[in-house]
């Protein structure tokens, strides 16, 4: 009896872990658009923020981007055809939510991108034993 209800949880076991690992084949499954462009940040420049937005070699499509405040507010817009690096003065900015918007110019398909800031101030203390 023991062993039936072992056996019984190893295939319950065994059916789960393949039911997730073929439901990750859909989920990576991606818009071809999607994997074309891509922004990301990638550091700071005397304390601005530095995203860069990839775009994929293969694909030699032109890209509309633009960057807009919290209100609506067009702060940059242009045409871009390759990876390129964008800094944003904060001092301008402040910390308010940034939308990000790039629209393909062969397929009329937009990718919205937020970027959001957050300061967060850390300390620790750590008490050693020395003796």
């Amino acid at each position: 009896m023991k062993n039936a209800i072992t056996f019984a949880r190893s295939f319950a076991i065994a059916a789960l872990i393949i039911t997730a690992s073929t439901a990750t084949s859909f989920a990576n499954d991606r818009n071809k658009e999607e994997s074309a462009v891509e922004l990301r940040f990638v550091g700071n420049l005397h304390n601005q923020p530095v995203y860069q937005l990839d775009i994929n070699k293969a694909n030699a499509d032109e890209y509309f981007i633009s960057f807009s405040d919290s209100y609506g507010t067009v702060l940059y817009s242009g045409n871009i055809k390759q990876s390129q690096k964008f800094m944003i003065n904060t001092s301008e900015v402040g910390d308010q939510q940034l939308t990000v918007t790039i629209t393909s110019r062969r397929t009329n398909q937009s990718l919205v991108y937020t970027i959001g800031r957050s300061h967060t101030v850390v300390e620790e203390n750590v008490v050693k034993r020395v003796k």
